[in-house]
């Protein structure tokens, strides 16, 4: 998880740089966001054979990290 993580954060972090994401995003706290939302989805998805909830991640991911949907 820890490497996840590392990985979130610096795509992340990557992107406030880039002017993709508002520079007061935290890169590591919306990583973390990111991640958490990431294992629960999978889980709900598995659990209730509901594949399309991993499909609609992206939405909401976007809206974790604090970025424009455009």
């Amino acid at each position: 998880m820890t490497a996840w993580q590392r990985y979130f954060r610096d795509a992340i972090a990557e992107a406030v740089v880039k002017e993709h994401v508002p520079p007061t995003v935290d890169p590591a706290a919306a990583a973390l966001r990111a991640l958490s939302y990431l294992q629960g989805v999978t889980l709900m998805a598995k659990a209730y054979d509901r594949p399309e909830l991993v499909a609609d991640a992206r939405t909401a991911i976007r809206a974790l990290i604090q970025t424009p949907t455009t």
